[in-house]
């Protein structure tokens, strides 16, 4: 009987080899999955911080157009043409 016992064995030990083979392949999978899926998020997310920036230095262009705007008006100058020149 003690022959037929470390067969039994082996080939148990085996098979436990091959499922935890077949799980750190699975899990490499998944990682590479994971590490994808981060490079492109990390790009995305680069790519809207960028416009964001370009947005901010936009809309803070226009507020200060707008009060330079305000400021013309409150001199009572125009809109349309520079203070203190008439026409021509």
């Amino acid at each position: 009987m003690t022959e037929s016992a470390p067969p039994r064995t082996l080939e148990a030990l085996r098979e436990q080899v091959a499922r935890q083979e077949q799980r750190i392949v699975e899990l490499e999978v998944c990682l590479a999955f994971e590490r994808q899926t981060a490079e492109a998020l990390d790009s995305v997310v680069r790519s809207q911080a960028e416009a964001l920036e370009r947005l901010e230095r936009r809309m803070s262009e226009l507020v200060e157009d707008l009060r330079s705007q305000a400021e013309l008006r409150r001199l009572g100058g125009t809109l349309d043409e520079p203070s203190g020149a008439g026409p021509a």
